[in-house]
C-alpha cells in the first residue's frame, strides 16, 4: 500500500477515525486530497504522514497508537498545509510558532490571573502602584513640612536657653519627636 489512492472512507477506516474527522482535516488543509482522472482520494503514505502531523498539533487528542505506519515522536512539530510549506521553509515550528493548544492554555491562564487580580482589587487586598506612590508622597510631604516648621517654632526658645546645652537638646528632641508622632498618627482615609 504505497502510493496508491484510496477513498476517504477507506482511509478513515484504516486509521480508526471517522470519515467526518478526515473530511475536516482535508478542509483545514491538514491532509491532501489527490485527484487522478475522475477519482479523488488520499495517497496512503502521504495521508499517514499528514495525519501524524495533524494529530500532534490538534486541540483534541487523537490516539495514533493503533494506526499502522505512524510512529509518534515528541520532537516532531506540526507543519502548515502542503500549499504553505514552500513559503515557510525557514521556520522551526517547534520553537518559533506555539501550538494552538499551548496558546489557548496560556490565554486561559492569563485570563484567570486577570480575574484573580480584579477580585483582589475589589476586596482591597491588592492596590494600584500609583496609589501607593501618591500616599508615600503625601506622607513624605507631611514629614518634610513638620520638620521644616520646627526651626521657626523654637528659635526664640533656643536663643533664651543658649547657655543651657541640655535644655536646648531636650527642646530639639521633643520638637522632632512631636513631628514624628504627628506622622505616626496619620490616617490616609481621614486626613485628606
Amino acid at each position: 500500500m504505497g502510493s496508491e489512492i484510496i477513498s476517504i472512507r477507506a482511509f478513515a477506516k484504516m486509521v480508526n477515525l471517522s470519515d467526518t474527522m478526515i473530511h475536516k482535516a482535508i478542509k483545514l488543509g491538514k491532509i491532501t486530497l489527490t485527484q487522478v482522472g475522475t477519482r479523488k482520494g488520499i495517497i496512503y503514505e502521504l495521508g499517514l504522514k499528514e495525519l501524524q502531523e495533524f494529530a500532534i498539533g490538534a486541540s483534541k487528542n487523537i490516539d495514533t497508537t493503533n494506526i499502522p505506519g505512524i510512529k509518534v515522536s515528541k520532537k516532531i512539530a506540526p507543519t502548515r498545509a502542503a500549499s504553505n510549506r514552500s513559503s515557510n521553509e525557514g521556520l522551526n515550528y517547534s520553537e518559533d510558532i506555539p501550538l494552538f493548544v499551548d496558546s489557548k492554555s496560556r490565554k486561559e491562564f492569563y485570563n484567570s490571573e486577570l480575574a484573580r487580580i480584579e477580585l483582589e482589587e475589589r476586596e482591597g487586598r491588592l492596590v494600584q502602584k500609583d496609589a501607593v506612590y501618591m500616599e508615600l508622597f503625601e506622607v513624605g510631604s507631611i514629614l518634610k513640612n513638620n520638620i521644616l516648621a520646627i526651626p521657626s517654632r523654637i528659635t526664640d526658645q533656643i536663643v533664651s536657653l543658649s547657655n543651657d546645652r541640655n535644655a536646648v537638646f531636650n527642646l530639639l528632641t521633643d520638637s522632632l519627636m512631636g513631628a514624628l508622632e504627628t506622622l505616626s498618627k496619620y490616617d490616609p482615609e481621614t486626613d485628606k
